[in-house]
C-alpha cells in the first residue's frame, strides 16, 4: 500500500498539472500570488516536506519557509510557499480520503477554481472601481504615522514578536489612498528597523467568515509584507472608504491562527502519514 501512496505524490508532483501551474506563477509574468487547491488524505506535513523537496531537486531555493495553517478540521494550507523564481503561492488541501492527492474539482474550490491566479492586469482592473485620493505630502505622513500606531504595533506584537505562537492575522484599516503606495511606505518603515523585506504586494482573496464559504465573486483585500528577517507575513486587510487616507479598524488583530489550533485541527483527521525515509524515496523521483 505504501508503495502505490509513493507512487501517487510521485504523479503529482511530476504531472502536467503541477508543471504547468509554476509556469504560470513565474513573476516575470507579473504574478502577485497563487492559490493551488487539492483534495487529498496525505498528511499536510508531508506535502510541505515534498514541496520543500521539489524545489531543492529542481535546484530552485526557496525565499522563506513553508509554514502550515489551518481553516478547521480538515482544511489545511501549505502556507507562502516562495521559490526564487515565482509569486508566493499557497496548496489548499481539503480532506478527501478516497484518494492520496488529486487537483480539487473546480466546484469545490474557493472561487470555483483549482487554480487562482492574482497578477498585475487583473489587480490594475480591480482598483478601477476605486477613486484612491492623492498621496500628497500630509498623506504620506498619514501612512508613516499608520505605520508607528498603536494598531500596527499590535500586529507586530502578535506576527513577529510572538511568531512562535502565532501564524496568522490581519489587521484590518480604512484605506482611501491606493494600497501600493501603503506597500512602499511600509516596507521603508519596516527596512528602518532593519528588517530585511522580500517584497510587498496587495491582492484580494476569498475566504470563509465565520466558518461559512462566501460566494465566489466574494473578494476580500490585503497588502502582504513577506519579511525573510525576522521571517513572518505581516498583513493588512483594507476596506475602502475614500473620506481618510488609512485608519486601523477599532479592533484586535483578526483570522489570528496559533500553532496550537493548527495542531489541534490536524491531529482530529486521520490523514496517510509516511516516514521521512518513505518520503525521500518519493522525492528521489522528481
Amino acid at each position: 500500500m505504501k508503495k502505490v501512496i509513493q507512487q501517487e505524490l510521485v504523479n503529482f508532483y511530476t504531472s502536467d498539472f503541477w508543471k504547468s501551474f509554476l509556469e504560470q506563477i513565474e513573476l516575470a509574468k507579473g504574478v502577485r500570488h497563487a492559490h493551488l487547491s487539492v483534495d487529498a488524505s496525505i498528511h499536510p506535513a508531508n506535502l510541505k516536506y515534498l514541496t520543500n523537496a521539489y524545489f531543492e531537486k529542481h535546484g530552485e531555493n526557496l525565499r522563506r519557509s513553508i509554514w502550515l495553517t489551518s481553516e478547521g478540521p480538515g482544511f489545511s494550507n501549505c502556507y507562502y510557499i516562495a521559490p526564487e523564481t515565482r509569486c508566493h503561492f499557497e496548496i489548499m488541501q481539503i480532506f478527501n480520503p478516497e484518494v492520496i492527492i488529486e487537483p480539487m474539482p473546480p466546484e469545490k474550490a474557493i472561487g470555483k477554481k483549482n487554480i487562482d491566479i492574482w497578477d498585475d492586469t487583473y489587480m490594475e482592473n480591480y482598483y478601477k472601481q476605486f477613486d484612491f485620493r492623492p498621496v500628497d505630502d500630509d498623506a504620506a505622513q498619514q501612512i508613516d504615522d499608520f505605520f508607528e500606531s498603536k494598531a500596527w504595533h499590535r500586529l507586530l506584537e502578535q506576527m513577529v514578536y510572538n511568531v512562535q505562537r502565532n501564524k496568522h492575522g490581519h489587521l484590518i484599516a480604512r484605506v482611501g489612498v491606493h494600497p501600493e503606495e501603503i506597500a512602499k511606505r511600509g516596507i521603508q518603515a519596516l527596512r528602518n528597523k532593519g528588517w530585511v523585506v522580500d517584497r510587498a504586494v496587495d491582492v484580494t482573496f476569498r475566504g470563509d467568515v465565520g466558518g461559512a464559504m462566501t460566494g465566489e465573486n466574494f473578494e476580500y483585500k490585503k497588502i502582504t509584507f513577506l519579511l525573510q528577517q525576522p521571517e513572518t507575513v505581516l498583513e493588512i486587510e483594507w476596506e475602502y472608504d475614500p473620506s481618510v487616507v488609512i485608519e486601523a479598524r477599532p479592533y484586535d488583530i483578526v483570522r489570528l491562527l496559533t500553532v496550537q489550533d493548527i495542531q489541534k485541527d490536524l491531529e482530529s483527521v486521520p490523514y496517510v502519514t509516511l516516514t521521512e525515509s518513505e518520503l525521500k524515496e518519493v522525492a528521489a523521483q522528481f
